[in-house]
């Protein structure tokens, strides 16, 4: 003969007495007053324990923020450096080309100057003269031999 839980709290209602019911409900209320103040409890823990991490995080997210607002400010510095050195590099640079141009057109002025006065050298016949004949000269320009 098995019993369902039902008719096992029927049977025990039965007999039990009116005080024994009320005090068997204030127990039940009790345990579940108990059990949500518990709840609350550690519900209000949790949260306060979420909250102080949460606090943590904006504290050391706010520090990284300002570490990136500082490493932006930089970057920007070395990018204005960047283009103001490359701006001096540009101008070097065609200065260095002017002069590369001034260098090749004096060379090829000097070659052609050298070798005009090469070919008029070796043109001139050589004169014999003797040292008074030179003095007599060099008095004449007004640098006379002493």
């Amino acid at each position: 003969m098995l019993m369902t839980f039902k008719e096992i709290i029927a049977l025990a209602a039965g007999q039990l007495g009116t005080k024994t019911k009320v005090y068997i409900v204030l127990g039940a209320i009790a345990l579940v007053i108990s059990l949500v103040a518990l709840g609350s409890a550690w519900s209000h823990f949790t949260i306060r324990g979420l909250e102080h991490k949460v606090s943590e995080l904006r504290k050391t997210a706010d520090n990284k923020e300002a570490i990136a607002d500082a490493k932006e400010k930089e970057a920007e510095q070395y990018r204005l450096k960047a283009e103001r050195l490359e701006g001096s590099l540009a101008e070097i640079q065609k200065i260095a080309r002017i002069q590369d141009e001034n260098i090749s057109i004096f060379e090829r002025d000097v070659v052609s100057g050298a070798r005009r006065n090469s070919a008029d050298a070796r043109g001139i016949r050589a004169l014999e003269s003797t040292g008074d004949q030179l003095c007599e000269k060099l008095a004449e320009l007004g640098h006379g031999c002493d």
